[in-house]
């Protein structure tokens, strides 16, 4: 019995040195400042796949190391295309800037 408590606390111990020192070396790790990277995306009436294609792209990994910033122009222009919009944003779990623009086809 008491080769299992000096085990288990010997694990414990452990478990918490290594969390420590993965803390110590991610503090100590200077940062490398993320370059930035625009994208401007169009939604209009013939897009089906934007809620897709955002998905893919927030969860690229070519850009994880950009600090990205996402406009999304509303070419539609109605209230449900910008509650559309907004849920997406929710549902992505990615924060974009929504612009409204009036449909050239109008």
């Amino acid at each position: 019995m008491p080769d299992l408590i000096f085990i288990l606390i010997l694990t414990a111990s452990t478990a918490v040195l290594i969390a420590l020192i993965r803390l110590a070396v991610g503090l100590l790790k200077r940062p490398c400042k993320k370059p930035e990277a625009e994208l401007r995306v169009f939604f209009d009436d013939g897009c089906e796949c934007v809620e897709y294609t955002l998905s893919r792209l927030v969860k690229s990994p070519a850009l994880k190391d950009f600090r990205l910033h996402i406009t999304v122009v509303d070419r539609i222009g109605t209230l449900e295309s910008e509650a559309w919009l907004n849920e997406l944003k929710r549902k992505l779990g990615f924060d974009f800037i929504i612009e409204t623009e009036a449909n050239p086809d109008s």
